[in-house]
């Protein structure tokens, strides 16, 4: 929206949200798959 209305530049939203936002879904889903996969077979390992 800010870069349609012209408030910001494409290069301001994609380095300063879509980039930040990418990154820590990107981060955090890996971290809940991981934390559900190793709960799954815990008690297989031990």
């Amino acid at each position: 929206m800010l870069v349609l209305s012209g408030v910001a530049g494409p290069l301001e939203v994609t380095t300063g949200f879509l980039l930040p936002a990418l990154l820590g879904n990107i981060v955090g889903g890996t971290a809940l798959f991981a934390l559900l996969a190793y709960a799954q077979v815990m008690k297989e390992i031990r």
